[in-house]
């Protein structure tokens, strides 16, 4: 399972997160990921050990869509789906 945030700066969402990952842990099998397109700010040493904290490089989030799809083909996260987002449009 992986969370995509641009960073782990200090704000409610990126607090969330590293909860959310943290509490999944001990909840699931499946390795737990935080993808961020910068590895900084202050919730970062907040994950625990097992959830892995990947770093695109990239900087910013609009400049994350290519490595973020790299990722998503290397790593298959669990409840990735593998079509174009044009052909998920309309399904339920």
């Amino acid at each position: 399972m992986s969370f995509f945030i641009p960073a782990l700066n200090g704000g409610g969402t990126q607090k969330v997160i590293v909860n959310l990952a943290n509490a999944m842990v001990g909840l699931t099998e499946r390795p737990i990921h935080i993808v961020l397109a910068r590895a900084e700010g202050e919730f970062l040493d907040e994950a625990r050990s097992e959830v892995k904290v990947v770093d695109l490089g990239t900087g910013r989030a609009s400049r994350s869509i290519f490595a973020l799809v790299r990722y998503l083909r290397k790593e298959k996260p669990a409840g990735h789906q593998h079509k174009p987002p044009w052909k998920l449009l309309g399904q339920r």
